[in-house]
């Protein structure tokens, strides 16, 4: 079995994301870079667009330390805008380009902003009260002739200021540099494609590494089908690392299962991330449909467990895809734990992985580090973690961030192969009569029933026992089996205090952009249904 060891690493690289997407630009020519509702868009006009922006930007005062709120669809215009401003030594914004108008205001005012870029040509611009409004026109009006230094930046600066998901509260800023963008880029290329970036005198190079035999993603191109909306750090760092290995990128506005499939089989796309609940619902269209899926290489799942059922039937409607789940979050700029995709290295299913080059991870008790096979919580140290949270209180930083580490807050073991396993969130551990009962596990058995597709199993208070718990859970379609027979048959495994005390049907679990279950929401809708009753 690979490890780490296997995968050369050099912890430093002196270089930005924009010389990154510049390299891009130049190495990978007139290859399709970009597909949005306009067209193609190649590599090179791509370059051309990012000048452009850049030249405009500067002209209107955008210039290194700026702070700028990015809130637009994904499409070449906030591709060119990203790249621009990272070229100025701009720090991005990303911004939900739905957001409320006061939402908007309260952001750009707490965290500083200069200017806001919008492509919704209905919102008020007197009702947003920055400095200034800027619109599409203002991407267009430059010049490629002029062009702003890119070699200002130092490896520490501001790349973007990303925020959290905001699944268990409210959403906090994460400052991400450029080491940190670069970094996990590099990673990405070394455990997907067996390939590092170089600097040698004439300037950047992606080489293959030799100890990588058979890489499952190749750096010379692909196509990949991207739903994710770019104010999403994974979204926005895969954007980068995509580029870099010469991918397509074709934009799909919003999630349909059909029109996903007919761009894949459309482009011949290689390389699909999503969340289970797309790829639950990608696999529920293809069982009837007749579309050619064979060209899919990799299906990589994240922002929650995959269920051995939909992963099982992704193996059997993309026949030639690897199919792997990897562990990341946003304080950690994107990825930190995915099997190596190369032909000789399957996880089990389950599993997230292993820890990405060059990270470190460890599994904790509060009073000392576990041995492999016990669960704790994850701590994680590498060049992803970022450089903290922005405008948060420094005792809740210090509690989040220490000495390099990241305490993620997520609870997880080591089998003895070194495979690491999510199993749960340490905010979401319930205390039943004093005793711990973990949600993860118990999503996973309602799935194995087969009677349900999602689940979210959440603790609610009871007057005897402390809490309870409660699950929500979507139903396979066309299966009778009653939710009480799925309670008994869960429950008749389990210990006492770790039953599931009610099942509750809904039509569908709500997601949070990133495709994460939000359970704060369905504790308040448990809350609002108690006090109805």
């Amino acid at each position: 079995m690979l490890t780490q060891s296997d995968f050369p690493w050099t912890q430093t690289l002196e270089t930005t994301v924009f010389e990154l997407a510049e390299w891009s630009f130049a190495e990978h020519g007139s290859r399709a870079a970009l597909r949005d509702v306009s067209g193609s868009v190649s590599y090179e006009a791509l370059g051309d667009l990012v000048s452009e922006a850049a030249a405009s930007l500067a002209r209107n005062g955008m210039g290194a330390g700026s702070r700028v709120a990015v809130a637009m669809a994904n499409s070449r215009w906030l591709v060119a805008a990203y790249y621009a401003l990272q070229s100025l030594g701009a720090t991005v914004v990303p911004t939900d380009p739905g957001m409320v108008e006061e939402e908007v205001r309260r952001r750009c005012s707490r965290y500083g902003v200069d200017m806001l870029l919008s492509d919704i040509r209905d919102r008020s611009v007197e009702a947003v009260s920055f400095d200034e409004h800027v619109e599409q026109r203002v991407l267009r009006e430059g010049s490629s002739e002029v062009r702003p230094a890119d070699s200002w930046a130092p490896a520490d600066a501001l790349a973007h200021l990303v925020f959290t998901g905001g699944t268990s509260g409210m959403p906090k800023a994460v400052r991400v540099t450029n080491d940190n963008v670069v970094g996990n880029v590099r990673q990405m290329l070394i455990w997907r494609c067996g390939a590092d970036i170089v600097r040698h005198a004439d300037g950047l190079r992606v080489e293959r590494l030799d100890s990588i035999a058979s890489p499952l993603v190749q750096t010379s191109g692909g196509t990949t089908i991207l739903v994710s909306p770019l104010y999403h750090a994974h979204a926005l760092v895969n954007l980068t690392f995509f580029l870099v290995s010469g991918h397509t990128v074709v934009f799909l506005d919003r999630f349909k299962p059909n029109t996903m499939l007919d761009l894949i089989d459309e482009w011949d796309a290689t390389y699909i991330t999503g969340s289970p609940a797309m790829f639950n619902a990608l696999c529920d269209v293809a069982e009837k449909g007749n579309w050619d899926l064979t060209s899919i290489r990799v299906l990589s799942s994240g922002a929650g467990p995959l269920s051995p059922s939909v992963h099982v039937r992704c193996v059997e409607l993309f026949p030639r895809a690897r199919v792997v789940q990897g562990y990341g979050l946003t304080e950690c700029t994107c990825l930190v734990a995915s099997p190596p995709l190369v032909e000789d290295v399957s996880a089990p299913i389950g599993s997230v992985g292993l820890p990405v080059v060059g990270t470190e991870i460890e599994v904790r008790t509060p009073a000392a580090e576990l041995a492999a096979s016990d669960s704790g919580e994850i701590w994680v140290r590498g060049p992803q973690v970022t450089a903290g949270y922005e405008a948060v209180e420094e005792a809740e930083a210090l509690e989040q961030f220490r000495d390099g580490w990241v305490h993620t807050g997520d609870l997880g073991r080591f089998d003895d192969e070194g495979w690491l396993w999510i199993t749960g969130r340490s905010k979401d551990i319930i205390i039943r009569k004093g005793y711990n009962v973990y949600p993860a596990d118990l999503e996973a058995r309602l799935q194995a029933t087969g009677a349900v597709q999602q689940a979210a199993v959440i603790g609610v208070p009871h007057e005897r026992d402390g809490e309870v718990p409660i699950g929500f859970v979507t139903r396979t379609h066309g299966c009778a089996m009653s939710l009480e027979d799925v309670k008994l048959q869960v429950n008749e495994d389990l210990l006492p205090y770790q039953r599931i005390d009610r099942l509750v049907e809904v039509a569908e679990l709500p997601l949070s952009p990133a495709g994460k279950i939000r359970k704060s929401e369905l504790r308040e809708l448990w809350a609002a249904d108690s006090t109805d009753t």
